[in-house]
Parts: C-alpha cells; structure tokens; sequence
C-alpha cells in the first residue's frame, strides 16, 4: 500500500541487459531485492514472464476556486482586503491608486503551482506566491480608468490534484470610494469627511494612496479624477 510518495514503474523492451528480468522486493526483502525468475524460482534455465500489476485508489480532486480579494497595505494601518464579485458582469471597483496591485485567490485546499495570465485591460502579472489555500498574483502596470481580468490555470493541489482554475474581473477608478464607477463630488465628500481619521476596516478605500493616514493627500487625488468613469461592464 503506498499512502504517500511516489509509484515508479519502469518497462523496457528486451534484448537491452543480459540480466533483463522482473525483480522483487516486500517487507521481509527489504532492503535487498530478489529476482523473480533467477533468484526464486531458480533452476538451470529460470524462467522469464510478463510481470502485470494493477493499482486502485482515489484521484485527488482538482482545487476549486472560492473567492478572490484585492490586498493592499496602508503603511502602518494594517493590510486591508477588498473582496471581488466573481460576476464578471458586476465586477468590483479598487478606488486606491496604482499602478502596483495585489490579487489574492483562495481555493478549497492548500495549493502548490499555478500560472497567472492577464487576458483583458493593461497590467502585468507577476510569478504567483502560494500561502496555503491563497494564490497571490502581484500586478505591475496597472493602468486606471480600465478592467482587468486575471486568470489562473494550471492550478495544482499539495495532495496531487490537477487542473484548477480561476479568473476574476475588476475594475481600477482612483478615488471611486463609494464603487459606483464614476468619480463624483460624493466621492470627494466622502473622502473628506474621513480626514485625520484613523484608517480601519471600514473607511480604509477612503485611503487612496495607501498611505496608511486619511490627509489631504488622499482629498487631492480624488479631486483630480473627478468626472472620470469606467464604461459600463
């Protein structure tokens, strides 16, 4: 029985060694090997066979996709996630400002491999890190006022599972704070009352510059994208 590990199996078509044979090793062996022709059942001409074997078990699942968030740190505030809609129709909108960004996927179990793709908008996906079930996809060049869509395939499980995969849509507006993909004077008034605030998990869009403080900074930025707009989805 092997619970774990690798099965190897190795087949060559004779003649290749004068010494091609099937050989043999169990617990009582262990750790020599016997040939089952020459060594056991033996005789002036020992015998050569096909050897056959059979396996059975589970197959590991494929990991599935569960969620996805946008990650930012806000300096000394804290690490903050804003979820994403997987309706790719209905994306969310990161209102804090570029162009590095962070996507983290998470899958129903721990993952070991998977390959990043950027298959709308303008940004450059990074070699994927793994934490556990999280797949994070660093983005470079992340342009705003766009979607993107990051997708993952080849995603592979630490218990052997295969052929997962992932997208998610999103879209980038700096300043939209309120998410209602135009930059409005309620984006600003929204900003603004949040000045000297500390940032926490429930004003930290208001953060724009991921600056890990609410100032003028983040009022200015917001008040230099007003008007700008993401098309409809």
């Amino acid at each position: 029985m092997l619970s774990s590990g690798n099965f190897l199996w190795l087949s060559v078509a004779k003649p290749i060694a004068p010494d091609l044979q099937s050989w043999i090793r169990n617990a009582n062996l262990d750790p020599d090997w016997l040939r089952i022709g020459t060594d056991i059942v033996g005789g002036s001409t020992p015998p050569t066979f096909n050897a056959a074997f059979s396996l059975s078990g589970t197959t590991a699942a494929a990991p599935v996709f569960q969620s996805a968030v946008s990650r930012r740190v806000h300096g000394g505030a804290g690490t903050f996630d804003l979820p994403l809609s997987t309706v790719t129709t209905n994306p969310a909108t990161e209102p804090r400002q570029g162009p590095a960004q962070t996507i983290v996927f998470t899958f129903d179990k721990p993952i070991n491999a998977a390959t990043a793709t950027i298959t709308e908008g303008t940004a450059a996906a990074g070699a994927p890190t793994f934490s556990g079930s999280n797949v994070i996809v660093g983005l470079t060049g992340v342009n705003n006022q766009q979607y993107v869509t990051i997708a993952l395939t080849n995603v592979a499980s630490s218990d052997g599972g295969t052929g997962g995969s992932g997208s998610v849509r999103l879209g980038f507006l700096v300043g939209d704070v309120n998410q209602n993909r135009v930059v409005t004077l309620a984006d600003l008034g929204l900003v603004n009352a949040q000045l000297a605030q500390t940032v926490t998990a429930a004003n930290y869009l208001k953060d724009v510059n991921a600056s890990g403080t609410l100032s003028l900074a983040d009022k200015g930025i917001t008040n230099a994208n007003l008007t700008r707009a993401l098309p409809a989805p």
